[in-house]
């Protein structure tokens, strides 16, 4: 079994290395195509400018059809003259933007040897070929090759260094956290300590499941879903069997993410991404509104109607992809959803696939939205 897990990772990290190579040369082939269609476009923008003649048109009638998707397309014909006096009615403009409304006059330009050639140069379609096209290749172009260098056998042997020299000096901050957490957990009969722990089942998938710890006794299993569109993990009681809370992944909106978490009595909450660059969440269960706070490094923080009533920490070292969590909680709390909002979390902020056995997570250098109360204490919910 060892031997086909090796196997797989093998063939993972094939495919891993493969990737980054095809998104670099996917990148540079947008940014080739943007370069490429903007100098056509701008040749020709420069050759009208030069070779063409300019007048004054009036906008003398806008004629709308239905496109192949049912939206509904528009000719723009205009009335203009000519440097020698003809009038040219209803000719077709091979441009139209919201601006150009029924008798307005706009500046054309038309072809001398043709004069119904006509054109406007206000609505200037090749830049925005450079900007996105260009843009994101640029974008996908260097995501390509940093994770290239990355991945590269000098830059791992280095992480492998800096993350052993973390193991054997261990810094002054850890140490602080351990000591603050500890004395968390020694409020006897005030709060409630929940260990949650991910570990990766030997599966060609790597399928994840997390035991849950509650006052020191395993109570939970949560495990993702095998086959699932979209990601969706249960977290079952293990006395009963029973499945306690679902939670599944939202499709949309893209950015902010959401989750919808389905409780064994049918009742469903939503988890919203309140926003993203302060690490700001919510979710309103009933009456009650529940915010949660990313603050810097590892530190979360759970409000309950504006009152804390828990927070979590996740462990700097891990081995492998092996997460862990110590939750503390007012006793007497939730202590299920809880652990829903902190494996959305698990899923939301990913662990990196790691080929070390140790490895480190910094997780961010600023505060969030709301600054982290090193002066909270749990206290018993009556």
């Amino acid at each position: 079994m060892f031997e086909n897990k090796e196997k797989n990772k093998e063939i993972v990290n094939k495919l891993e290395n493969l990737g980054k190579y095809v998104f670099a040369a996917f990148g540079l082939v947008f940014m080739i195509v943007g370069v490429w269609i903007f100098n056509s476009e701008q040749s020709r923008f420069n050759e009208v400018k030069e070779n063409w003649i300019p007048t004054q048109a009036v906008i003398s009638n806008i004629e709308t059809y239905k496109k192949g998707d049912g939206k509904t397309g528009r000719n723009i014909l205009v009335t203009y003259t000519t440097e020698d006096g003809t009038e040219i009615k209803d000719a077709r403009l091979n441009v139209s933007t919201p601006s150009m409304q029924m008798g307005r006059t706009i500046e054309i330009y038309y072809n001398p040897a043709n004069p119904e050639d006509i054109t406007a140069l206000e609505f200037r379609l090749h830049f925005i070929f450079l900007f996105v096209f260009s843009g994101l290749g640029l974008l996908f172009f260097i995501i390509g090759i940093v994770s290239i260098v990355k991945s590269s056998p000098d830059a791992q042997r280095q992480e492998a260094q800096n993350r052993e020299k973390m193991m054997r000096n261990p810094s002054t901050e850890q140490l602080q956290e351990d000591i603050y957490f500890l004395t968390l957990a020694l409020q006897e009969g005030n709060g409630t300590e929940i260990n949650i722990h991910r570990k990766q089942i030997l599966n060609p998938i790597g399928t994840p499941e997390w035991d849950v710890f509650i006052g020191g006794q395993k109570t939970h299993l949560a495990k993702k879903k095998l086959f699932s569109i979209l990601p969706e993990f249960s977290i079952t009681e293990i006395q009963t069997g029973k499945i306690k809370y679902i939670v599944r992944k939202k499709i949309w909106p893209l950015i902010k993410s959401r989750f919808s978490l389905t409780r064994w009595d049918g009742n469903v909450y939503e988890f919203v991404t309140k926003k993203n660059w302060r690490s700001y969440f919510s979710c309103r269960v009933g009456q009650d509104l529940y915010e949660i706070f990313w603050h810097k490094w590892r530190k979360y923080s759970i409000y309950k109607n504006n009152v804390q009533i828990a927070l979590w920490d996740k462990e700097k070292i891990a081995l492998g992809v092996q997460n862990k969590y110590k939750l503390i909680a007012d006793a007497g709390s939730d202590y299920e959803l809880l652990v829903s909002f902190c494996l959305i979390f698990d899923y939301r902020v990913p662990m990196r696939k790691k080929r070390s056995i140790k490895n480190i997570d910094y997780g961010q250098a600023i505060e969030g939205a709301r600054p982290f109360d090193p002066t909270w204490r749990p206290k018993r919910v009556e």
